[in-house]
C-alpha cells in the first residue's frame, strides 16, 4: 500500500523523504517522536520512530502509538481535524530552535532511599577510606540528601548522564573511562546538555544505583515471609569481574 496523503494528519506523521524517479513517499516519521520524544518502551514496540515503505500500515502506526505515546495519542485523536494540523507547529517550532539541543538540563529523577541502606551498606559496609584518595565521606555521599521522614532523597538533574554512566559501569568499565566516554559522548554527538563528567561524580552514581537496588530488593523481600539470598563472583582476572545475587523468595 503506497503512503495515504490524509494519514499525515490523521496519524501525526511528517514525510521525510521521496522517490527520486516517481515522487512517491518511501520514508515518514512520527511527529509524536520528533516533538516530544518517546515514553513507551522500545523493547515492546515492533515498530520505530521511522516507517519505511511501502507498504505504509495503519496498523504499525497505531501500535507504536500506542505504546510509546498513549497520553497524547488519545489526546490527539479528539481533536477536531483543523486542530490536528496544528498540533505540531509549536512544538516544531521549539524542536528546530539551537535552544532544544543546548538545553541546560534534562529531565530530573527523583528517588527514595532508605536510611539504614544510606547509614549502614553505602556508607558503612561498602566504605572504604584507603580508596577515596583523599575525597570525604561526606562529599562522597553529597546526593544523598536526608528527609525529615529520616529517609533520604536523591535528585539526579543530569537524568541522560546518570542512565549512560550507569549503562557504562554495568559492562564493567573503570570509573575513570566511563567519565572519558561521556566526554567523548558529549563532544562527538554534539550534546551539551549531558554536562561534564569526573571519576568522582561517576562513583557518586554508582553509589546511588547501589542503594537503589538494594531498595528495589528491600521493599520485595519485606512482604515475603521466607527468603534464600546466594552470592557468586568471578575472581579471574583475565575475565570481566562480576558479582551474580540471586534471591528466591516465597
Amino acid at each position: 500500500m503506497p503512503f495515504q496523503t490524509k494519514h499525515a494528519i490523521q496519524y501525526g506523521l511528517s514525510i521525510t523523504a521521496r522517490d527520486l524517479m516517481s515522487s512517491e513517499v518511501i520514508v515518514v516519521r512520527c511527529q509524536f517522536c520528533i516533538c516530544f520524544g518517546r515514553k513507551g518502551s522500545s523493547k515492546k514496540s515492533l515498530t520505530t520512530w521511522t516507517f519505511e515503505g511501502p507498504p505504509f500500515r495503519t496498523d504499525n502506526y497505531t501500535q507504536h502509538l500506542r505504546l510509546n505515546h498513549k497520553t497524547r495519542w488519545e489526546e490527539y485523536q479528539r481533536l477536531a481535524h483543523q486542530d490536528k494540523s496544528k498540533y505540531f507547529d509549536v512544538a516544531v517550532k521549539h524542536a528546530e530552535t539551537i535552544c532544544h539541543y543546548i538545553e541546560p538540563q534534562s529531565e530530573a529523577i527523583t528517588l527514595t532511599v532508605s536510611s539504614n541502606i544510606v547509614d549502614v551498606v553505602i556508607g558503612n559496609m561498602l566504605w572504604h577510606p584507603t580508596d577515596m584518595e583523599g575525597q570525604t565521606r561526606e562529599n562522597a555521599l553529597s546526593l544523598f540528601k536526608r528527609k525529615e521522614n529520616s529517609n533520604y532523597l536523591v535528585k539526579i538533574t543530569k537524568s541522560k548522564q546518570f542512565l549512560l554512566v550507569t549503562r557504562y559501569v554495568g559492562c564493567g568499565m573503570s570509573f575513570a573511562m566511563v567519565a572519558d566516554a561521556i566526554h567523548d559522548a558529549k563532544e562527538v554527538c554534539d550534546i551539551p546538555k549531558l554536562g561534564a563528567c569526573n571519576d568522582y561524580l561517576v562513583a557518586s552514581y554508582a553509589r546511588v544505583a547501589c542503594a537503589l537496588s538494594i531498595e528495589h530488593i528491600s521493599q520485595v523481600l519485606c512482604s515475603k515471609w521466607a527468603f534464600s539470598v546466594a552470592f557468586d563472583t568471578s575472581t579471574d582476572l583475565q575475565q570481566t569481574s562480576w558479582v551474580d545475587v540471586r534471591i528466591r523468595y516465597y
